[in-house]
C-alpha cells in the first residue's frame, strides 16, 4: 500500500506544529519508511490503518534480531508513536496500535565526578587575601557551582 500521502501529512505536522528540526523528520520518515518495507517483504500488504500491534511488535523484534541498537529502536519507536498519534489527531484511525509497545530500557550514566585534586586545582586561583571558599563539596564535571565571598 502507498504510503507516502500520509506520510507527506505527517512531515507537515512534525514540521508546522511540533517544530521539529529537518534533521529529526528526515530521520522520522526515513524509520516509518522501513516500517512499510518491513510489511512488504513480510508479505503483508496493508495500509497505515490496517497495522496492528501485533506488525509493529514483530518490526521491533525483527529490528533487535538484526542487531539494531537499543537507542536506535528507541528512536524508532519514538517515531512510530508520534505517527499514530498523529492519525489519531487527524481522525485517520480510531484506535493507537502503539499503546502497547514497549521500548528497550536505556542505561543511564553516572556523571563523572571531580577528584579532590582537581576542585583543589580549580579553586587555588580563587582563594587568595580577599576571597574564601564557602562550600566545597564533590561536583559533577558540567556543572561545579562555586560560591566565594569576600573575607572581611
Amino acid at each position: 500500500m502507498n504510503w507516502q500521502p500520509i506520510l507527506n501529512g505527517f512531515k507537515s505536522y512534525l514540521l508546522l506544529e511540533r517544530s521539529l528540526a529537518e534533521n529529526t523528520i528526515d530521520a522520522y520518515l526515513s524509520d516509518l519508511c522501513k516500517i512499510e518495507e518491513f510489511l512488504s517483504l513480510r508479505g503483508y500488504e496493508l495500509s497505515v490503518e490496517q497495522v496492528q500491534t501485533e506488525h509493529l511488535t514483530e518490526f521491533i523484534l525483527w529490528l533487535n534480531e538484526l542487531g539494531l541498537g537499543a537507542r536506535s529502536q528507541a528512536r524508532l519507536l519514538s517515531a512510530i508513536k508520534a505517527f499514530y498519534k498523529y492519525l489519531l489527531i487527524e481522525d485517520l484511525i480510531d484506535h493507537n496500535p502503539t499503546e502497547l509497545l514497549e521500548g528497550p530500557r536505556l542505561a543511564r550514566k553516572i556523571p563523572e565526578v571531580l577528584s579532590y585534586e582537581e576542585i583543589q586545582a580549580m579553586l587555588m586561583p580563587l582563594i587568595s587575601a580577599h576571597h574564601t571558599v564557602r562550600a566545597i563539596a564533590p561536583c559533577s564535571k558540567r556543572f561545579m557551582p562555586v560560591a566565594c565571598a569576600s573575607a572581611n
